[in-house]
């Protein structure tokens, strides 16, 4: 099967590329979405980190830009340009948001894969413990204020630590950050034969949301 993958860079990106993969999907690319939003997108203003990835992963990126109020169109229009069978996204339990791409899907006559789909809020922190236990290493790259303090900024969120982070973290916030309390770049992952060492960053904020740049970075062989 033919499919493109959405990829922010995040754990639920990588996560669902893992999951494809371990099915025998062929991914004809990564498709990172640039849309217009109030604020920055903590993943599109790292998206020279999300090229090392693609690069590292030996699969090619796409970046779309699209236009507020246009983005469904945008997107029916690349995936008909596109020889794919399915999209695969990796929504957890946000029905609207799956019901959406679905809708676009299915007017292309294409399928949409939801790898990580749990249907229920509750299931989240066993998806974040599934991504960790896989080998998924990331860093928190972005937090909304109003649920997440700016110290959790650069936070090496994996295996080791993921017991602290929610031993630390508001109760009510989603473990995944479903509901957008905190975006993450994975820097390593069982798919990558370079692991990514992040040297330096710049914190930037704006309204109720911080996030940041990387500056500098390497690659090391695993």
């Amino acid at each position: 099967m033919n499919v493109v993958v959405f990829f922010s860079g995040g754990k639920e990106s990588v996560f669902s590329l893992m999951k494809s993969l371990e099915k025998g999907f062929n991914i004809k690319c990564l498709l990172h979405v640039i849309y217009e939003f109030p604020r920055p997108s903590p993943h599109t203003e790292n998206a020279h980190i999300v090229r090392i990835m693609s690069n590292i992963l030996n699969i090619p990126v796409s970046f779309l830009k699209t236009k507020k109020g246009q983005e469904k169109n945008i997107l029916k229009n690349y995936f008909s340009s596109l020889e794919i069978d399915a999209v695969v996204a990796g929504d957890l339990y946000i029905e609207e948001h799956r019901r959406w791409l679905s809708d676009i899907c299915n007017e292309v006559n294409i399928k949409l894969i939801e790898p990580l789909w749990v249907g229920d809020a509750n299931k989240s922190r066993e998806i974040l413990f599934e991504e960790v236990s896989s080998g998924i290493k990331t860093f928190i790259c972005g937090v909304d204020l109003r649920y997440l303090d700016e110290k959790w900024l650069g936070f090496e969120l994996n295996a080791d630590t993921v017991h602290l982070f929610l031993s630390e973290i508001d109760k009510n916030i989603d473990p995944c950050g479903e509901m957008g309390e905190y975006h993450t770049l994975v820097f390593d992952c069982p798919l990558f034969d370079r692991k990514i060492e992040i040297k330096d960053y710049e914190i930037k904020r704006t309204e109720n949301f911080a996030y940041t740049v990387i500056k500098d970075f390497s690659l090391k062989k695993k």
